[in-house]
């Protein structure tokens, strides 16, 4: 019953950390900007960025038994920031359309909690592995494990990005380094992705009164939504950031605003660092933004530098790292995508070719 006890008090502790450090520094920056209530709730998520960035100077910087007084500095950091702004977040509260994107992301994530309680074996016909995995790339950041250390199955560290392990590595080093912790932060992470959704309501014509309910009833009874909620995978918080950067790019450009324009490439910049799903994104606005933006500015180079500068310091801080430790091939060429094609024998192209038509025309390959 004590470890039962105790499970219960540092889940909730759990909880309040990544409700303070997730929203509280991020809206004490953007609360004077003429920003949209949902804007800048949303931009309130955006400091798990700079926690990741954090946590990845503490794995370079501090030793190990230095590292939970440094992390529960930053959080104590937070929590100022929050005070220091609870009269505009009380204002914030005040949005109906806000209040009721929280009601729901608190719906979603403890729907995720009730079918998390109902697991009883991670087998997950052949998935178990995974969730180990990502665990144990969590306590790799967590105690500062030697840099040749094998990662499960097989893989090296640089196989796969850190944002989101280096996140749960930050709350993990002010808890306990438990599963069920590593769990519980994950769900909470993975189910972000719903706050940019609604945001992204207006630009799908329900612009005067947009709802979230039927969203929420879409996130809850999908299966694909769902498990990745509860997998341990992070393509779902990679995918917050790419909804998140659409939005403000396309704000942005609408409004000619600078400041919108570089958020939405930031974001793209952590959707990255956290899964190197959100590339072909990254290349999409990116060459968008070269065609239809960047000549049409007055000052077009200072934008660019607004652009860059930033996305790069942050890419930096993983890629820079990864090269000096490990070397170019390992961080470039040991993901699994690259690792697959190569044991590929023949012409990848051939190969590639039908699954391409397939995905493009499946109604013709159907009918054929």
């Amino acid at each position: 019953m004590v470890i039962l006890y105790m499970l219960i008090l540092q889940l909730g502790l759990l909880l309040c950390l990544l409700l303070v450090c997730s929203l509280a520094p991020g809206f004490y920056c953007v609360r004077r900007l003429p920003w949209s209530p949902m804007e800048k709730l949303l931009r309130r998520c955006r400091p798990v960025a700079h926690t990741a960035l954090s946590r990845i100077v503490g794995h370079l910087l501090l030793p190990p038994r230095e590292n939970s007084g440094a992390f529960a500095a930053v959080s104590l950091i937070c929590l100022l920031l929050g005070i220091l702004a609870r009269k505009d977040l009380a204002g914030l509260l005040r949005s109906f359309r806000v209040r009721r994107a929280l009601s729901g992301q608190a719906f979603l994530l403890l729907w995720a909690a009730v079918m998390l309680a109902m697991i009883r074996h991670y087998s997950g016909l052949g998935w178990g592995s995974d969730w180990l995995e990502h665990f144990q790339r969590s306590l790799f950041f967590l105690h500062h494990f030697p840099a040749n250390t094998p990662i499960l199955g097989g893989y090296q560290l640089p196989a796969r990005p850190p944002m989101m392990n280096v996140l749960a590595a930050f709350f993990l080093a002010q808890t306990q380094d438990r599963f069920a912790l590593f769990q519980m932060a994950s769900a909470f992470l993975n189910v972000l992705v719903f706050l940019p959704c609604c945001l992204m309501l207006p630009a799908l014509g329900l612009a005067r009164r947009p709802r979230t309910l039927p969203l929420v009833a879409l996130f809850a009874l999908s299966p694909v939504v769902m498990e990745n909620a509860m997998y341990t995978w992070t393509k779902s918080l990679s995918a917050f950031f790419v909804v998140l950067a659409f939005w403000f790019y396309l704000a942005g450009w609408r409004k000619n605003d600078r400041l919108r324009l570089a958020a939405a490439f930031l974001a793209l910049s952590a959707g990255l660092l956290v899964h190197y799903s959100a590339g072909p994104y990254c290349v999409l606005l990116g060459l968008d933004y070269l065609v239809r933006v960047f000549r049409k500015r007055p000052r077009p180079w200072r934008g660019w530098a607004a652009v860059v500068v930033p996305c790069g310091l942050l890419l930096a801080t993983w890629f820079g790292w990864s090269v000096s430790v490990y070397g170019l091939k390992a961080t470039f060429q040991s993901n699994t995508s690259v690792t697959a094609a190569q044991r590929y024998r023949g012409n990848t192209r051939r190969g590639s070719a039908p699954t391409w038509w397939i995905r493009l025309c499946p109604m013709c390959c159907e009918a054929g």
